[in-house]
């Protein structure tokens, strides 16, 4: 996906949009979460495609994106070129650059407990489990844990608004 068009992934997107007339938008953080080139890219496209839509159709979806504490971004980017991974150039044609997210602010976030549904995500996960085998040792390491060390981990989804081109606002608990 980081390989495709940009424009292609907003079209896409868009048509998702439009055909679910959502409220809500929730997608992966802009640096792809734990530093993965296709959520940042399906993030991109998202954020483009709600804008679009927003501008469009008179109508403003909020869109919140994927935000991990600090601390985790740093800890997995450390593991990550521990590991020998180059963070500056990841993904299939090494463009995507991982330090990004080393730089992102930090904020009010909304918080939100997934924690009863993390084993129907470690379900889900079974279906790309090439990819997690291909992906970062912090990544391969986390989706092997006990659903206990996945709790204190993935347990708490925290939530970013953002508003127009990715401008960051205080979030709301009004849709929740």
């Amino acid at each position: 996906m980081s390989n495709a068009p940009l424009a292609d992934l907003v079209a896409g997107v868009s048509g998702r949009i439009a055909e679910f007339e959502p409220d809500v938008e929730i997608t992966h953080s802009s640096y792809g979460d734990y530093g993965h080139p296709d959520h940042a890219a399906v993030s991109n496209a998202v954020q483009i495609a709600v804008r679009n839509h927003s501008e469009l159709e008179q109508s403003a979806v909020r869109l919140y994106l994927l935000e991990w504490p600090r601390w985790v971004v740093q800890l997995n980017a450390r593991l990550m070129r521990v590991g020998g991974r180059d963070i500056r150039r990841m993904g299939e044609d090494g463009r995507f650059n991982l330090t990004t997210a080393l730089g992102v602010e930090t904020g009010q976030s909304v918080v939100i407990d997934v924690a009863g549904y993390l084993a129907v995500r470690r379900s889900a996960s079974r279906w790309y489990s090439a990819e997690i085998a291909r992906g970062p040792l912090p990544m391969r390491l986390l989706e092997r844990a006990p659903v206990w060390m996945q709790k204190f981990f993935l347990g708490k989804a925290r939530l970013k608004r953002v508003d127009g081109f990715g401008a960051y606002e205080t979030p709301s608990n009004d849709w929740l």
